[in-house]
């Protein structure tokens, strides 16, 4: 059986709700290349959610010194993933995977829909 990966793409935020922004961009690409990126917050936005912090363990003071512009994510997450379908993240835990990296948590999806494809073959 020929099984196909796809691409998978996870985002991690300044928060829970709508007022949150994104803070760390990650993907893992049907042939294993991968990259996470984090970003740089923009000039407005302000909203910081201490609990959001405590998951995913990227602080503030991180992004404004390692952080890329937000343009820049954006051109180089477009080039990655032009032509290449996405599926939507689901809350997945998978043993052995360190889900402290965006690109951890898209391998983790990439690996469960990989599983669930090998259990459902005749």
């Amino acid at each position: 059986m020929s099984l196909h990966r796809p691409c998978i793409l996870d985002i991690e935020a300044s928060g829970f709700g709508a007022s949150s922004d994104p803070i760390e961009v990650g993907h893992v690409l049907a042939d294993g290349r991968s990259r996470c990126t984090l970003i740089r917050p923009h000039d407005g936005w302000t909203h910081w959610d201490p609990r959001a912090e405590a998951l995913h363990g990227i602080s503030r003071e991180t992004l404004l010194r390692h952080g890329r512009p937000v343009a820049e994510v954006a051109r180089t997450l477009n080039a990655d993933l032009a032509q290449l379908p996405a599926l939507q993240q689901q809350a997945l835990r998978q043993p052995g995977v360190d889900r402290h990296r965006a690109s951890c948590d898209a391998r983790a999806l990439q690996l469960a829909i990989e599983q669930a494809a090998v259990e459902a073959a005749p």
